[in-house]
Formats: C-alpha cells, sequence, structure tokens
C-alpha cells in the first residue's frame, strides 16, 4: 500500500493510480464529486478489486450528480460519514 501525492495533473495522475490497482483501492475525502474518477472506481470494482470509499455526507457531494450506490451494487463499500459541521476528512487515495 502507498500513499498518492500529486500537485499537478491531478486527474491524469489519479486515473493512472487506479489502474495500476490489482488488490485494493481506498478513497477518504471531504468531497468527491469528479464522475471520471468515480466511474474509473465502479470499473475496478466489477474486475474484483476491493474499493472502499468514505466521504462526507454534506449537501456538496449529495447534490453533484453522482450516483454512489453504483459502487455499492458493484458489491464494493460506499460510506457517507457525519455532518459538513460534525466531521472533516483530508482527502486521501491508497492504491494497493
Amino acid at each position: 500500500m502507498y500513499n498518492v501525492v500529486r500537485f499537478d495533473n491531478i486527474q491524469l495522475n489519479i486515473l493512472n493510480e487506479l489502474l495500476k490497482a490489482k488488490q485494493s483501492i481506498s478513497v477518504a475525502g471531504a468531497r468527491f464529486t469528479e464522475d471520471k474518477l468515480f466511474q474509473s472506481l465502479c470499473k475496478k470494482a466489477r474486475q474484483n478489486v476491493r474499493v472502499q470509499m468514505n466521504i462526507m455526507d454534506d449537501e456538496i457531494n449529495n447534490n453533484c450528480g453522482i450516483d454512489y450506490s453504483e459502487l455499492d451494487s458493484a458489491g464494493r463499500k460506499m460510506l457517507k460519514v457525519g455532518k459538513e459541521k460534525e466531521l472533516f476528512i483530508h482527502n486521501n487515495l491508497w492504491v494497493k
């Protein structure tokens, strides 16, 4: 397992790291509103990569247009935690 830290071409770098995943992907972040990245997670889940995702249960995530239940239907874990003023999550991505 390793933690991915990038500051340039962030979306491209994350997509490239997701493609490398063979066993598991863990995502924890306050906000996750990028559908292209989410679809990549769902694709990996359908390839039997264990995907776990924890994001804030807030207005931004709830109204961004992503159907997070798609990840659950792929047999993987999707969890919204806390409310905006109750809990803050820093953004992290672990790929294995």
